[in-house]
């Protein structure tokens, strides 16, 4: 661990910046919340033993392991998300159109 030149104790690493917490439920995907009865539109399978994880949303789960990874998709949101409220607004559907 590293150490502080003044002190010469140990420094502690910086806290994350944000930190989430998914329950995990057997059979039931961490991400997309798909079921063995409700898959995802690509058939899916599960790729852990603990059938949380499938297989549509692997890749995700091994891009937010490294941080260019996470950075990859933090750009890829900012590039590609719409806010569903606002669309629902422009096209006079209110909040009532989204379900």
């Amino acid at each position: 661990m590293p150490t502080s030149a003044r002190t010469k104790r140990p420094t502690r690493p910086p806290k994350p910046a944000l930190t989430i917490r998914v329950p995990l439920i057997s059979g039931v995907c961490r991400f997309c919340r798909c079921t063995y009865d409700n898959p995802c539109a690509n058939p899916c399978s599960w790729v852990d033993r603990t059938q949380t994880l499938c297989s549509e949303c692997w890749p995700l789960d091994e891009a937010l392991k490294t941080a260019k990874g996470r950075q990859a998709l933090v750009l890829f949101l900012q590039e590609n998300w719409t806010d569903p409220i606002a669309d629902a607004r422009v096209h006079g559907k209110g909040r009532q159109g989204i379900r």
